[in-house]
């Protein structure tokens, strides 16, 4: 075999396994974000009381939130976003929130206040899981 064959099988194989990972590191997100969370805190610097809310997510991309507001749509991560679809008023609405995890915690950016914290209350969502149209 020659020595530029053998180079590209390198770099291929290379490539194949940063590729899978990539791949593996997305699926970890979702297997991470599996469960019911609740929020414990944010960095609303005027002192208002926190909502009362807990997230619920599926592996499916189905989510639903339950507290002061009730929501329930599609999410889907892409790096260190997240895209919900939900509906509103009858509207169909996406938002994209940063997000991340450190270490048992669940944070997402909320571009008023800062980032809003939650800790993981079951590994399984709460409840039945929603029927999303």
């Amino acid at each position: 075999m020659s020595f530029r064959v053998k180079f590209l099988q390198i770099i291929l194989s290379c490539l194949l396994s940063f590729f899978s990972g990539v791949s593996n590191s997305a699926e970890q997100g979702y297997d991470e974000l599996v469960g019911a969370w609740e929020v414990y805190k944010d960095e609303e610097p005027s002192g208002k009381a926190l909502p009362k809310e807990i997230m619920s997510f599926w592996s499916q991309g189905i989510f639903r939130i339950e507290g002061d507001r009730d929501y329930k749509g599609l999410y889907r991560i892409d790096g260190t976003q997240m895209e919900l679809q939900l509906k509103v008023g009858g509207r169909s609405v996406t938002t994209i929130r940063e997000f991340s995890f450190r270490g048992k915690d669940l944070l997402f950016k909320n571009p008023n206040i800062g980032w809003v914290y939650y800790k993981k209350i079951s590994d399984k969502p709460l409840g039945k899981k929603p029927d999303v149209d």
